[in-house]
């Protein structure tokens, strides 16, 4: 921490020290009235409680899917015991949300520990210091879609211009860029979109709109929840066109059934 503390107090030093040199006043006074101290303790305030808030939710929705994975190993002998017909097709169509959900879960969680891999293995060659807690960062935050790997990059990146300086901080900058663009852009969207039964573009959207509705718990579940209403919308003949919009193509429905 110590060398850390020194490097900033020599970067600020620094970018005075050039200000000073092309005219620019870099008193005290003039400091304090171009940046207000108060609105940059509110922010950096703001933007801890944010990734404070947004790691509260990935752990809540992890639990909570891990316990209703287990629930659901009890439901089909619950619905058995109801006996009727109509619940025995109930079971049918919660069986298959069941499925596509641990598939789900199974791809985000390959998809976000590749992605926290290759990070720790970026920031590694780069040089930065606790590499593996940024990868362990960047896999946890991939559950959130799109935002948590902003997120997952900032403490990095800003560590990297400490430590390292500008053009190392720009090569983290491009590795998470490049990693996310990868994997969550290119091969998480096609790959899931196949397995779980529903388009690119409607896991895209999903994320946006459960997202807008529900907040970051909404962007988690955004694609469980999308999966509930196309098999609800499967259920009946009037909305069965709906659930053919929202699946993937027809060539790739036709082999995933």
């Amino acid at each position: 921490l110590p060398e850390y503390q020194q490097r900033l107090r020599e970067m600020v030093y620094g970018a005075l020290d050039w200000l000073s040199r092309i005219g620019i006043d870099t008193s005290h006074a003039a400091i304090r009235k171009v940046i207000d101290p108060g609105a940059v303790m509110g922010f950096a305030n703001g933007l801890v409680g944010a990734l404070g808030n947004g790691l509260s939710h990935v752990f809540l929705i992890l639990f909570t899917v891990f316990f209703m994975l287990l629930e659901s190993w009890n439901l089909p002998a619950k619905f058995e015991a109801m006996g009727s017909e109509k619940a025995r097709r109930a079971l049918v169509r919660i069986s298959q949300v069941i499925e596509s959900t641990k598939e789900y879960t199974s791809i985000k969680s390959v998809m976000s520990l590749a992605t926290g891999l290759l990070v720790w293995t970026g920031c590694s060659l780069i040089g930065l210091d606790f590499a593996v807690l940024w990868g362990f960062l960047a896999f946890l935050l991939n559950f959130i879609p799109t935002t948590g790997s902003i997120i997952a990059a900032v403490p990095a990146v800003l560590l990297a211009v400490v430590q390292l300086g500008p053009g190392p901080a720009l090569l983290v900058a491009l590795l998470y860029l490049a990693v996310n663009t990868f994997i969550g852009n290119l091969i998480e969207p096609r790959y899931m979109g196949r397995r779980v039964g529903l388009s690119t573009l409607v896991v895209f959207l999903s994320m946006v709109f459960w997202g807008w509705l529900l907040g970051p718990v909404g962007m988690l579940l955004s694609v469980p929840l999308t999966m509930v209403g196309k098999f609800a919308a499967e259920a009946n003949e009037k909305t069965r066109w709906l659930a053919i919009l929202l699946g993937p193509d027809v060539k790739a429905a036709g082999e995933r059934a």
